[in-house]
Formats: structure tokens, sequence, C-alpha cells
């Protein structure tokens, strides 16, 4: 079986303790092109972007506290690398789920990818596919390609062939070369009444607004 579970931003599986490949990356997409003195929010993600951790942390956490969602998401991402603070898989998760109620797809991904490894939270596949299924009911590409996986794999949950060809194809079709690959695997394992079923949940899928609590 080819691949791993992906975190948000990047092709490269989740490592414990963070998946430091994907900061800058994350951070440059909220804060692109935000000049400094702007405000706090994005003075704040622009001082992360650029390296200036403690000043990030220093305007960013007041604005998580009152639920900032871009703010949370920031924090998150600082707290799991590790930087201008001690690596805190807790905190990460604290600060993920604050943007993650709010329907940040990323943070529902990489929340879901705590659950998963068990990292800063109590490992829970159930509530992994629970983080990934809202973020790819949104069409959150790599949410998709792991809840296929862990259908397929029946790694912590039981095997449904339905869901992982469903959520397989939905991915594959916006190139992500990993669920092509489970798709390959797959379909030669599924009877012809699953194949209509997961042919005909793909056709009926349409992706869901963004949900906020």
């Amino acid at each position: 079986m080819h691949g791993e579970y992906r975190v948000a931003g990047s092709g490269k599986p989740m490592l414990k303790r963070g998946a430091l490949c994907v900061l800058t990356a994350m951070l440059a997409a909220v804060a692109s092109g935000a000049p400094a003195l702007a405000g706090p929010l994005e003075d704040g993600l622009f001082y992360a972007r650029v390296g200036d951790y403690p000043e990030a942390l220093r305007l960013l956490t007041p604005l998580g506290e009152k639920g900032n969602p871009d703010a949370a998401f920031a924090l998150a991402l600082l707290y799991q690398n590790g930087r201008g603070v001690r690596a805190d898989s807790a905190a990460a998760a604290k600060w993920y789920r604050v943007a993650a109620d709010q329907g940040v797809q990323e943070a529902q991904n990489n929340l879901g990818m705590l659950y998963f490894s068990g990292d800063g939270v109590l490992k829970d596949a159930m509530e992994a596919v629970r983080w990934w299924t809202r973020a790819a009911q949104q069409g959150y590409v790599r949410s998709q390609s792991n809840l296929a996986r862990i259908y397929y794999q029946a790694d912590g949950v039981p095997a449904d062939y339905v869901q992982a060809y469903k959520w397989a194809s939905l991915a594959a079709a916006k190139s992500d070369q990993d669920a092509a690959l489970i798709l390959d695997e797959l379909m030669p394992l599924m009877s012809p009444l699953d194949l209509a079923e997961g042919q005909r949940q793909v056709r009926a899928w349409r992706p869901a607004l963004v949900e906020r609590l």
C-alpha cells in the first residue's frame, strides 16, 4: 500500500511533534502580501511568516483567545512546530479546534491527524474521521484522501469500500496521486453492487457550506 496520511499544506506525511515543512507555506497562504502595521491580525501573520515568532505570538494570542479562526490556526502551527515556544501538540490541538469549529478546512484536517496519531490528544480514529469528514465535505482534497485511506485500510475503523471509493474518486478527480493509487488497488476488490453504489455517491456529492458553530 503506497502513501501516507497527510497534513494540510504538504504532500508528505505528518511527523510526530509537527510537520515542520508546512509552517511557512501555510502562514504564507494566510498572510500572503500582508504588510506590517496593517492591524493586529495582519501584523501577527506577517511576523510569523518572516520568522519573528515571539512577536507573532504576542499579537496573535489575544486574537485567538477571542476566537479569531485565522489567528487560532496560525497559533496551532506555531505550537505544533515549536516556533517561538516549546513544541506542544496539546496546545496545537486546542488552537486547531478553535479554527476547526469555525470551518477552517486545514485546521479540521490537522486536528484529525492529531487524533489519528494520538499526538497531544487521546488517539481516536473515529474522531479523526469526524474531523476529516467535515473538511472533506467542503471539498478539502487532503481530507478526502485521508478518508479514502482509512476506510480502505480499516485503520482503526471498519473497512468501508464504498466510502473509500467515494472519497478516493473525488480526490483523484482533483489530481491527487495518492487517491488515484488507492482507487487502482481498491476497485478490483469491490463487488459490482458496491462499485455501483460508490459511483452513485460520487455523482450525488456536492460540497457543503462552511460549518460554523
